[in-house]
Formats: structure tokens, sequence, C-alpha cells
């Protein structure tokens, strides 16, 4: 999903999390993680880390150097489905 979808789902991912214990991973791309992108996506994406970390959701960005890396990273936090793991994807990345 795109980060700005992110920001529609965090009450039903919180619900899933806490009351159902429901954990999924996700791969979310990063707008406007450079500020350099249209307005609306700006906003979210200079706060995507900090929104992440706020609801305890475990993130990894897709390193384009070490790929496997990256994906080995964002599983062992989403810890067999025991937690939510999200996967970001910067633009162009």
């Amino acid at each position: 999903m795109q980060n700005s979808g992110l920001g529609y789902s965090l009450n039903v991912l919180t619900s899933f999390n806490l009351i159902y214990d429901i954990h999924l991973p996700l791969v979310v791309s990063w707008r406007g993680h450079d500020g350099n992108d249209a307005v609306e996506h700006d906003v979210i994406g200079r706060e995507l880390p900090g929104l992440l970390d706020v609801f305890g959701l475990p993130w990894t960005v897709l390193d384009p150097q070490d790929p496997r890396r990256s994906v080995r990273e964002c599983l062992e936090q989403y810890d067999g489905g025991r937690r939510t793991s999200v996967f970001v994807v910067r633009e162009g990345g």
C-alpha cells in the first residue's frame, strides 16, 4: 500500500494487533520521503518513521544494494506472525 493508505489503516491494524492478536507483514511505499513529491505525500512522507514508531510497528527500509538482508530483517521483526512488521520501499528503490 502507499504510505497514505497506511494512515487509513492504523485503526484497523491497532484492532487486529491489540484485540484479536492478528499480525500482518506489510509492504508500504514511502512517497514523499525526500520532500520532493506531490504536496499531499510530503507530510506523511516526512512523518512515516515516527508514525510507525508511535504505533509500535517495527519497520525496515529496503536497501536496494542488499535486498535479501532487508527482507530477512523485516521477516525477523515479523517473528513468525507474532508481530506486525512493515517493509518500507522508497520510490525508485
